[in-house]
């Protein structure tokens, strides 16, 4: 009587095997993600010359990249969280308003931080 396995949240399997980027990889990565590439690094280095320049490099590493990288993945876990918690309330019309309200919270946040940087 009664089956309802149609209704029940099944979470996503997980993956285990996947690879771990290495330290070398990792560093061109934050240093691409953060300046935007090799923009401006020219007119620093002739500014500053090449030791302080690589210097600020280092320094900004530590205190810009790495806690900005923190933060990132902390929020991605948080919302996956949440993508889950919308998943979890099944199909029809529950769902689509979770995710429509969700979209508009996100977008009025988005546009407030775009009006307070602008």
């Amino acid at each position: 009587m009664g089956d309802n396995s149609g209704d029940e949240y099944v979470p996503p399997p997980r993956i285990d095997n996947f690879k771990k980027v290495s330290l070398l990889p990792l560093v061109f990565l934050i240093f691409y993600e953060v300046f935007g590439g090799p923009f401006g690094v020219e007119d620093t280095v002739g500014a500053a010359g090449p030791l302080l320049a690589l210097l600020g490099f280092l320094i900004f590493l530590f205190t810009w990249s790495i806690p900005k990288a923190l933060i990132i993945v902390e929020m991605g876990t948080m919302f996956l969280r949440i993508v889950s918690a919308i998943l979890a309330l099944g199909s029809g019309l529950p769902r689509i308003l979770a995710m429509l309200a969700l979209t508009v919270v996100l977008t009025y946040m988005n546009y407030r931080g775009l009006t307070i940087v602008g």
